[in-house]
């Protein structure tokens, strides 16, 4: 073996891969693009959720790495035999990063056909597989049928359909997370790594290897106060499984779309539960006048179950579905043949875990098996403590959600509307579901009025804030609250007073009827 790289392009190849291996969503991988791309890049903020800025740095990233590997294939193809298996592997990623991303606006028109079809099972079409393979022959030796390879630059047409397979969940787990976790504050951004993480782990090409076909040992428990979207961070999850494709009809085993498998536990009885969840026998009980499959059953090996409001589950049906993380088996109801269960399990609850252990009502064991990965997504408030600009991104997605596209004039208009809220500190008790009301509330009338009035220490505040939105609010009261700041700011009364150019005893005066206001009675 004496054939070796130039000492530049494989450094080059070396940072692909660490690029290939990083979670697309965190500050290590953008390094490694600032690092191939020798300059700093614009990373305002850091965790970049915007697909276009992405997009830019990629382009950038590709156009070095064709130069790379267009003065090196013709003697890699010439030396194959003397190269390095390291160096073959490097090599290897570097040709299947450049070929996935040329394959991804195909990708991306196949998953708009499967979501506008989500009953069938369409034919990926447009020669994407043809392409993909082809794109893969410029560097790699393709041999035919399943035949064992000598070296890590050839590969077979079962591999060659397993990496395109990969390719096309790695594209559905990318785009999934950041069109469902949208935002661009600390607490949001790591929503989307920990997302990455439980679809990829935290090494995407030992999880390519070795887990690819068998995350769904790994159970997800999510965390977090209604309204956060648990529910969209499970769909962000299901819908990323590795499913398998078949070159042959040109197909993937399901259609992504149908991979999630919903049941909501607090809507409904215990009874209505288990059979939903484990189906039935004919004359299992009355009623039953036929057999019926329950969810996990139905359940796709390459999807996933959703539990959502666990923390609901009586300690009997606990039991029953411990059995089904423990041995993938249960029984139906009325039968005594076990049927098996093949998906993942998602569970999600806003409830306190500890609390509910502590009272008796979950199960530790069950809980542990639960909690495989544990994910616990932040409330509005977090995130907008750290960037209000958030709320201006959330508000135009879902004007793009309510309206079907966003109207500039509307959406400045309800963006200056809403401002106020957020730099007063209005805490969103409802979370991103209350955001979505305030936005349809502002669409339809003049103003926004909260269900539920903010708890805690801040509340008086809060209550006066809402009622100057309003225009509601007396000016002795804002006197009040506004004197007690300026006096929490200078430290005096004497120096507040001089602050506001006012008399002390002014001062003084409003600052004892911020004390009644603030805490009354």
């Amino acid at each position: 073996m004496n054939y070796a790289f130039p000492p530049d392009t494989r450094e080059i190849f070396k940072i692909i891969r660490q690029i290939t291996e990083a979670n697309p969503f965190s500050p290590e991988r953008l390094r490694w693009h600032e690092q191939i791309l020798r300059r700093p890049l614009d990373t305002e903020p850091l965790h970049l959720s915007n697909w276009q800025a992405r997009q830019k740095i990629n382009e950038a990233t590709l156009r070095l790495l064709e130069d790379c590997l267009a003065e090196v294939r013709e003697d890699i193809h010439r030396h194959a035999d003397q190269i390095s298996s390291e160096d073959q592997e490097l090599y290897r990623i570097a040709v299947w990063f450049q070929t996935y991303h040329q394959a991804l606006e195909g990708m991306d028109r196949y998953m708009a056909r499967c979501e506008r079809e989500p009953d069938q099972n369409p034919p990926v079409g447009e020669h994407l597989y043809d392409d993909f393979k082809a794109q893969l022959q410029t560097g790699l030796r393709l041999i035919p049928g399943n035949a064992p390879h000598e070296s890590l630059l050839e590969m077979n047409e079962s591999e060659t359909a397993e990496l395109f397979a990969f390719s096309f969940q790695l594209w559905r787990g990318f785009s999934g997370i950041i069109r469902r976790l949208i935002g661009r504050s600390a607490p949001a951004a790591r929503l989307r790594e920990e997302v990455w993480e439980a679809i990829f782990t935290r090494r995407l090409l030992w999880s390519f290897n070795y887990l690819k076909s068998r995350m769904a040992n790994f159970s997800t428990l999510i965390l977090g106060a209604s309204g956060t979207g648990k529910d969209l961070v499970a769909e962000a999850i299901a819908t990323a499984q590795f499913i398998p494709y078949d070159p042959r009809t040109d197909r993937f085993a399901i259609n992504y779309t149908a991979a999630n498998q919903v049941i909501n536990l607090s809507a409904l009885t215990p009874t209505l539960i288990e059979s939903e969840l484990f189906g039935h026998v004919k004359g299992a009980f009355t009623g039953a006048t036929e057999n019926r499959q329950g969810l996990l059953e139905k359940c796709s090996p390459y999807g996933a179950l959703f539990l959502d409001e666990i923390g609901d589950l009586s300690e009997e049906i606990q039991v029953k579905l411990l059995r089904v993380l423990q041995s993938r088996e249960f029984y139906p109801l009325g039968s005594r043949k076990p049927a098996r269960f093949h998906g993942r399990i998602l569970s999600a609850t806003n409830r306190d875990i500890a609390a509910l252990i502590q009272e008796g009502r979950m199960r530790e064991d069950f809980l542990y098996r639960l909690g495989a990965v544990v994910i616990r997504v932040p409330t509005l408030s977090q995130r907008l403590r750290e960037c209000p600009d958030e709320g201006a991104e959330l508000l135009r997605a879902i004007l793009l959600r309510v309206l079907g596209q966003v109207d500039e004039t509307v959406y400045r208009e309800l963006e200056e509307r809403i401002r106020p809220w957020i730099k007063a500190g209005y805490p969103w008790p409802g979370n991103v579901r209350e955001f979505e009301q305030c936005v349809r509330s502002m669409l339809v009338g003049s103003r926004y009025n909260p269900l539920v009035s903010p708890a805690g220490a801040g509340d008086a505040l809060h209550q006066l804030f809402l009622r100057m939105e309003q225009s509601q609010a007396p000016i002795e009261e804002i006197l009040a609250f506004y004197s007690h700041h300026v006096l929490n700011s200078c430290g005096n009364y004497q120096a507040a007073a001089e602050r506001l150019g006012v008399d002390w005893r002014t001062v003084k005066k409003y600052v004892h009827q911020y004390e009644k206001l603030a805490h009354p009675g």
